[in-house]
């Protein structure tokens, strides 16, 4: 039964995570810019809180359903909500565009800041834990 509840907890983690991501990119105004910003937005958001829930799980390993809610929440929501492939399609469209300059910033941009936020939810996901001074 448990490999059941785990399979059950990354299909519904994806499915919701598709559709927030879907949602996100219809209703969301993105200005013409040179590169995707609300894809970019969304990986970045992804990254953080990433960091944060993996920080958590990692600190709460005690609790009988942390591998669970990492499975829902981490593998998931946050693995589909945020899109490597769409990330790497948008830079691949944009070289092939002759916009190198764009492609190369928007890769940039992305690599760099979920790198940055991945790191500070880590950060936060230690504040109020006994390993907070770690």
């Amino acid at each position: 039964m448990k490999n059941f509840q785990e399979i059950f907890a990354v299909m519904l983690g994806g499915f919701l995570g598709t559709l927030s991501r879907i949602f996100l990119l219809t209703i969301t105004f993105a200005p013409d810019l040179s590169f995707p910003p609300v894809l970019m937005l969304i990986n970045w958001i992804g990254s953080l809180v990433l960091g944060f829930v993996s920080q958590k799980v990692s600190l709460n390993r005690k609790n009988r359903h942390a591998g669970l809610i990492f499975l829902l929440l981490g593998t998931g929501f946050l693995g589909s909500f945020t899109s490597f492939s769409s990330f790497v399609y948008e830079a691949s469209v944009l070289l092939e565009a002759q916009k190198v300059l764009s492609a190369g910033m928007y890769t940039f941009l992305t690599l760099t800041g979920g790198i940055l936020l991945a790191s500070l939810g880590v950060r936060a996901g230690t504040i109020g834990s006994q390993t907070e001074n770690c």
